[in-house]
């Protein structure tokens, strides 16, 4: 490897031990091989220490740190960003994968156009999860709602028009791509419900979106809001007003990035979407007396 790599791979886990040899495993046989993979184990109590460690021996393409106490996720994905040198950057999580040539995909549209910031691919669902997010989006768009949409697309133009692009379907797995890493790093927003939405957008101040027309992405669908939207708000967020508007606090990040002007145009998305999250919580509610009832 490169003194300075081309592509610098942030990868914050916690507690993954049973997926983590299959992804380093595929992150290391990607066709595209200068890179550094910055694994951040932020206080795992599994083997996962020991899993990474014999990783990092055999391959000095591996920067493994260790924390001693779990910092929160938004914590982690910010450390693993800092940390990074690599002309490029991207994200990964440990339940999502990508085709061994996806890396060296997107270098190479980045490498030659100038005016494009960030390169993504279309998303395929895993299957396991398929059967379970098919059936919550059929329900939500009923009444006029997705849920975490898995469409992808080109994001080009003014800002302004790209802003607007971006809110129209809310594509977030945009913020798996491949970004140019000094522009990301002055962009990343991670401290809110909704930091994928901050900063792609933010991002895009810089340039344009680029989505290769094939899945080369396989994604997870639910992310961290597996685990509930009001124990994720209530993980996160101060106050009452933010664990009934679970993306308020998202709200006031547009405000500063878009500017009074344009968060003003775009003010029925930003209602959209804190709609969006109340429904969420009034979903788990009626899970929970589900459950309860069942029992």
């Amino acid at each position: 490897m490169n003194e300075k790599p081309k592509v610098s791979i942030g990868f914050p886990i916690y507690n993954e031990e049973k997926l983590l040899e299959d992804k380093i495993n595929a992150l290391l046989t990607q066709t595209f091989s200068d890179f550094e993979l910055i694994i951040s184990d932020n206080g795992s109590t599994d083997d996962t220490e020991k899993i990474c460690r014999e990783f990092a021996n055999k391959d000095s393409r591996i920067k493994y740190f260790r924390h001693e106490k779990n910092n929160g996720q938004y914590w982690n994905f910010q450390f693993v960003l800092d940390k990074a040198i690599g002309d490029y950057f991207l994200w990964t999580a440990a339940d999502d994968d990508f085709v061994p040539s996806f890396i060296e995909r997107c270098v190479k549209i980045l490498d030659v156009n100038e005016k494009v910031v960030g390169v993504f691919s279309k998303v395929k669902v895993k299957e396991r999860q398929n059967r379970k997010f098919s059936r919550l989006n059929e329900k939500l768009e009923k009444i006029g709602i997705s849920f975490r949409p898995m469409k992808l697309y080109s994001i080009s133009g003014t800002y302004e028009e790209k802003v607007r692009s971006y809110f129209k379907e809310m594509p977030w797995p945009l913020m798996w791509s491949v970004f140019r890493r000094k522009e990301f790093q002055k962009s990343a927003i991670v401290d809110s419900l909704g930091y994928d939405a901050l900063c792609a957008l933010n991002t895009m101040k810089f340039g344009n979106i680029h989505c290769i027309d094939e899945e080369l992405f396989f994604g997870n669908a639910t992310g961290s809001q597996s685990a509930g939207m009001i124990t994720i708000a209530r993980m996160i967020n101060k106050g009452i007003l933010g664990r009934i508007f679970p993306y308020f606090p998202l709200s006031k990040h547009l405000f500063h990035i878009l500017g009074l002007k344009l968060f003003l145009k775009n003010f029925h998305y930003v209602i959209r979407i804190n709609l969006d999250g109340s429904f969420l919580i009034f979903i788990d509610i009626l899970e929970k007396i589900r459950r309860k009832i069942s029992s």
